[in-house]
């Protein structure tokens, strides 16, 4: 049974039992006590131990208030010596000993302060003039400070007896003078015996203490003080549950559901009282709403060491045996493992990020080999998990580029389109995850294939796959670089194709994708873009002789050159473009841009026989470079770099 013990309340007051979360309260006691002819003397020195007792609660800081209540107590003492008998100076002198104790943080000097308060209260009991006023913070005192120092069993069953007693004398004294500290007074001696009866070897002992318990908290939930406070409604419910089991009584059973099920109306997050109704209605051989109140606090409250807790209580032993506890727990050792999954596989992203920065090639590629470790203990607890598995492929990636051995590099990058796929067919994949697979296709992956037909299909590929990320993307970025594939695709599919027809539909889906891709700023801006959305265009142009897609052409791949003038494949297709709408001066300036740092001589072996430039071959122009030379075929097409 789990079983919140807490004290009667810190921040109650002496001279009456007020509720837990209640301000403290310096209470009728320590008002002026009024003169008396019998012990003048004994008063005067009452009062001004009083006076300090009252300044030392003003003071904030620990220091000033012990100098202050130690002053006090010297007072009351005092007094005491010279009126044995007198009630107020005992009173207050057990008071200020309490007071004192709480001050004090460590256990070897606040256990002494204790054990005088507590003498100095059953001094005050014992006086001639004594009366209610002595009980409530004589509880408080057993209960909130006297408890927690007791380690050894007997002493806490001694005082369990002791606060016992002190509760039904109070309640004795207060009679009906007072009917709320009379309540809480039941309350506090019902919460006494149901903790001190989980003790108790002898059933019929244990029996006679949950039935006064019972009673005395039926009683004191009579008063609008008691009646909703969680700490004494739970005691009532715990003791209708202990009484139910002893007797075999399911009504007392149901009268615990009642209980708690009132307490967490008005506390839904009570831990004590749902995890005691789970308890209750196991008991009642209804182990689907004993899982179900689990349930919410282990799911909704996170609180997975109850799980571990329900394996051994007894008070659960009848459903334990439940389909639906068994359930709870698979589904609850698949949490566990997701969570330490997932914690693995941002380890493993951290250790990715950090070898981006990391400029030695050898130490990158170590940082990377402990980012797959993680990973591969994330998908051993789970193999679904999107981030390892994307993580995983991304380093398999980076291996790939890395290795200089053909047959290392298609096995790595097999590896790696494994990985990325399984963290596609998971379902829970966002769209940045396509958006890795479809680039990795687009590059390493793609590079290692030399028959045309398989990259024409795996440019199918990556159209499909960019498709079903934009059904994941929500933001306008991810829209965008998933267009801007999409367009890569495209064109690179129309250049391997023999189709016209093939050709020009992929070609004026490209140009559609940077469209919408060159909408956002971040994306649009980027010389990659605009380069293929350029050859997208010329590519078009060349196929239906339509110069105003040539036109669009030449602003495009200006654009880039604006970043990069120096680039060799942009200046070649500008260099068409030019020579498709027959501007032959325009053609020669970018053509011979394109070829200054063209060592190998692809690009001059590529004019010669390239049809985007038969409109220009009879001018002056082409004839001061070319001459009547030609070479047969064209060896490479300079139009698109990987």
């Amino acid at each position: 049974m789990f079983l919140l013990v807490a004290g009667f309340g810190a921040g109650v007051g002496w001279a009456q039992v007020t509720l837990p979360d209640a301000p403290p309260s310096l209470g009728p006691s320590l008002l002026p006590v009024p003169p008396s002819a019998s012990s003048e003397s004994a008063e005067a020195l009452t009062e001004a131990g009083r006076r300090l007792h009252l300044k030392a609660r003003s003071f904030k800081k620990a220091p000033m208030r012990v100098k202050r209540l130690l002053a006090a107590i010297e007072k009351y003492r005092q007094a005491v010596g010279v009126d044995p008998d007198s009630y107020e100076a005992h009173l207050l002198w057990a008071v200020a000993l309490s007071e004192l104790a709480l001050n004090t943080t460590q256990p070897d000097q606040k256990r002494p302060l204790v054990d005088q308060a507590d003498e100095r209260f059953a001094t005050a009991s014992r006086s001639t003039k004594a009366d209610a006023r002595v009980y409530p913070s004589w509880v408080d005192l057993l209960h909130s400070q006297a408890l927690p120092l007791v380690k050894d069993a007997a002493d806490w069953v001694a005082l369990h007896v002791q606060l016992a007693e002190v509760c039904r004398s109070g309640i004795a004294a207060v009679g009906d003078t007072n009917p709320q500290q009379r309540a809480l007074l039941q309350a506090a001696l019902g919460r006494t015996l149901v903790h001190h009866a989980e003790r108790v070897q002898s059933e019929s002992d244990r029996r006679r203490m949950y039935l006064e318990a019972i009673d005395a908290l039926v009683l004191a939930r009579r008063d609008e003080a008691v009646r909703f406070h969680s700490q004494f409604v739970d005691m009532l419910g715990l003791g209708y549950l202990r009484l139910g089991m002893l007797e075999n009584d399911p009504q007392l059973l149901e009268r615990g559901v009642t209980v708690y099920r009132e307490l967490l109306e008005r506390e839904p997050n009570n831990v004590t009282a749902r995890y005691n109704l789970a308890c209750v209605y196991a008991q009642l051989g209804r182990p689907e709403e004993a899982v179900e109140q689990l349930r919410v606090l282990v799911v909704t409250g996170n609180r997975k060491d109850l799980l571990e807790n329900s394996a051994q209580d007894p008070d659960l032993a009848p459903m334990r045996e439940s389909t639906a506890y068994r359930v709870l727990l698979l589904e609850q050792q698949q949490a566990h493992s997701q969570a330490k999954a997932q914690q693995l596989a941002e380890i493993g992203d951290m250790l990715q990020r950090e070898s981006v920065n990391v400029q030695d090639q050898e130490q990158r590629l170590e940082r990377l080999k402990q980012a797959t470790s993680r990973y591969q203990e994330a998908l051993q607890l789970m193999p679904d998990n999107v981030r390892a598995n994307r993580g995983m492929g991304m380093c398999l990636v980076e291996f790939t580029m890395a290795s200089s051995n053909r047959a290392e590099q298609r096995e790595l990058a097999d590896g790696a389109r494994r990985h990325l796929q399984k963290a596609l067919d998971s379902g829970n994949s966002d769209a940045a995850t396509f958006g890795v697979l479809a680039a990795f296709y687009l590059g390493a992956y793609n590079a290692l294939l030399t028959d045309p037909d398989q990259q024409i299909n795996l440019m199918g590929e990556v159209i499909r796959i960019c498709r079903l990320g934009l059904e994941k993307a929500r933001f306008s970025v991810d829209i965008a670089r998933l267009q801007a594939q999409i367009g890569e695709a495209s064109t690179r599919r129309a250049i391997l194709s023999q189709d016209p027809k093939a050709q020009r539909e992929d070609y004026l889906q490209a140009i559609a994708a940077f469209e919408t891709a060159g909408e956002v700023e971040t994306v649009g801006q980027t010389p990659r873009l605009n380069e293929l959305w350029g050859v997208a265009l010329l590519r078009y142009s060349s196929l239906t002789k339509d110069r105003l897609y040539t036109r669009r052409a030449i602003e495009r791949l200006l654009h880039v050159l604006e970043e990069d003038p120096d680039h060799a494949s942009i200046n070649y297709n500008l260099s068409c473009a030019y020579a498709l709408v027959g501007d032959a001066k325009m053609w020669q300036k970018y053509y011979q841009r394109s070829t200054e740092n063209d060592t190998e001589g692809q690009f001059y072996q590529a004019a010669l026989t390239d049809p985007d430039l038969d409109r220009i071959r009879h001018l002056p122009e082409y004839q001061e470079i070319f001459g009547g030379h030609l070479l047969p075929g064209q060896l490479v097409d300079p139009r698109l770099t990987r």
